[in-house]
């Protein structure tokens, strides 16, 4: 099987959505910490605020990734599928994609 750009994507983001989840296990972890007395308030912000931090930066890497489908307008797409050479002339390969598989 040929990874293409984006499968490579797909994974990639499910990665960062992997982590995200794992860091919110690990905050959930750190508060029931603090709540049952195993974990001083003065340590809490020290744990917690890197792993917000970097779920804050996965976040946004996701939301920002280039390879990423993004929705298509319907009317544009109509528009685009009345020839297969208005198809290929327009938009990149995942739009393309879209416009042949609607």
């Amino acid at each position: 099987m040929v990874k293409t750009e984006s499968n490579s994507a797909t994974s990639e983001t499910e990665l960062y959505v992997e982590r995200i989840k794992e860091n919110d296990k690990q905050i959930h972890r750190l508060l029931n910490f603090y709540q049952t007395g195993l974990l001083s308030i003065e340590y809490l912000p020290d744990n917690i605020s890197p792993l917000k931090e970097e779920k804050q930066k996965l976040e946004k890497l996701i939301k920002e990734h280039p390879f990423l489908p993004r929705p298509i307008n319907p009317t544009k797409a109509w528009n685009l599928s009345f020839s297969f050479d208005d198809i290929i002339g327009n938009g990149d390969r995942e739009e393309i994609h879209r416009n042949v598989h609607s």
